[in-house]
């Protein structure tokens, strides 16, 4: 991989907002994973001492990818808020509900552009079948 190490600690709260601001510019219109008020409200959260995993584990990768979406010279950094994200990835994706499919989006999203890490046919696949698993796949949930 491009780095072995995992951020420690996150950037200051400045610099995650400027980096959330352009997930949402970069990513989230092609991917709408978050609910923008909901994920504020995370962040925050985090800050503020959350240990909640999925809170710290989105976090994590919305970091990593606005990192990747920035210049090839942020590789390594992107990398170290990847391995930093996948200490809380087991818990988060734990409860298999509509939670546990945006942590699959976000792990998808990262492995497009750094296939060295996860196979996004794994990904993906896992995904969809707890698409099926929750009926998501069902036409009345198209109003939800």
């Amino acid at each position: 991989g491009v780095n072995d190490v995992a951020a420690e600690e996150l950037p200051t709260l400045d610099g995650t907002n400027l980096l959330v601001e352009l997930f949402y510019c970069k990513v989230h219109p092609m991917y709408p994973i978050f609910h923008q008020p909901t994920f504020t409200q995370d962040v925050n959260d985090v800050y503020n001492g959350s240990t909640d995993p999925y809170q710290n584990y989105c976090l994590r990768m919305v970091i990593a990818i606005s990192l990747q979406k920035m210049d090839t010279q942020y590789a390594g950094l992107a990398d170290s808020y990847y391995l930093a994200a996948l200490r809380y990835f087991e818990a988060a994706i734990k409860p298999m509900n509509l939670k546990t499919l945006q942590c699959f989006c976000l792990v998808a999203g990262y492995s497009l552009l750094t296939p060295t890490r996860t196979a996004v046919y794994y990904i993906v696949g896992l995904g969809v079948r707890l698409c099926q698993a929750l009926g998501l796949h069902e036409e009345k949930t198209i109003t939800m």
